[in-house]
């Protein structure tokens, strides 16, 4: 049986509290045991990291605006080595009037290399710019490599095309 004064544990019959000393009643009535401290089980409830209440989301458009300037710019890339390839691409030595083949084929990778150098690398480092934007903008700096390294590459690819286009040219005159 329980002390009602102090809750200490005492022998069944006893007249006083071991504890506190206080009288006991004829009868007295015991203290019901309090169930063992138990951990609170929560079920159902979605992990906030996980649910995306907490979570910033990488906006779409931004995203998409990401890899259009990651793959725009690589294709500047692209263009700037043709326009290498292009430099050391054989041509025609001759006096001749005449347009030969070589001078045909140089004149086609040239073509080709700065019109993804010169075209699509700007639009990709403006499109890598824009999706920076949005992104700092909606605080979310989950993905920011992926627009920095386009607006990056793009801006490369432009400087390399401008510079192995003059190069070429220099060449040819």
């Amino acid at each position: 049986m329980y002390c009602p004064n102090c809750g200490t544990p005492n022998v069944d019959g006893v007249k006083f509290c071991s504890n506190c000393g206080a009288a006991f009643q004829s009868a007295p009535q015991p203290v019901p045991q309090q169930p063992a401290h138990q951990p609170i089980v929560r079920q159902n409830q979605p992990d906030m990291n996980m649910a995306g209440s907490n979570v910033k989301k990488v906006p779409v458009a931004a995203k998409v605006l990401g890899w259009i300037s990651m793959v725009l710019s690589c294709l500047g890339i692209i263009g700037m080595l043709l326009i290498v390839i292009a430099t050391a691409m054989p041509s025609y030595q001759g006096s001749s009037a005449m347009i030969h083949s070589e001078d045909v084929s140089k004149a086609a990778v040239f073509f080709l290399g700065d019109a993804l150098g010169l075209m699509l690398s700007p639009i990709g480092s403006l499109l890598g710019i824009i999706s920076m934007i949005i992104m700092l903008t909606k605080r979310n700096r989950k993905m920011i490599w992926l627009p920095i390294t386009g607006a990056a590459i793009g801006f490369i690819a432009l400087f390399g095309t401008i510079l192995a286009s003059v190069n070429l040219i220099e060449l040819l005159s």
